[in-house]
């Protein structure tokens, strides 16, 4: 029997870490709208800028690994092309 695939919307939009695995995947969700991805990945964007700036000032985190550079560039990658759509798009 094929499980219908479950999305918290709110998770989704709110603390899109936690409902995805990656920047791509949330751009490739079908549940949400381009414009509620973009915010998405936004506020993704905004919560790895935090803690680039929290490990700055001691605390700990993942900064070490490199893992949050990577992932900002996933995310400006992933915003980029969800942006472009309109530039693609004829001029009416």
């Amino acid at each position: 029997m094929t499980e219908i695939a479950r999305l918290s919307r709110s998770t989704a939009k709110q603390n899109p870490s936690e409902a995805f695995e990656s920047p791509a995947a949330l751009a490739a969700e079908v549940m949400l709208t381009r414009g509620e991805k973009i915010g998405a990945l936004e506020r993704w964007r905004r919560d790895v800028l935090l803690e680039l700036t929290a490990s700055g000032e001691g605390m700990l985190s993942d900064v070490r690994t490199g893992r949050p550079a990577i992932l900002l560039s996933e995310i400006e990658i992933a915003i980029r092309e969800l942006t472009e759509v309109d530039h693609a798009l004829p001029a009416k």
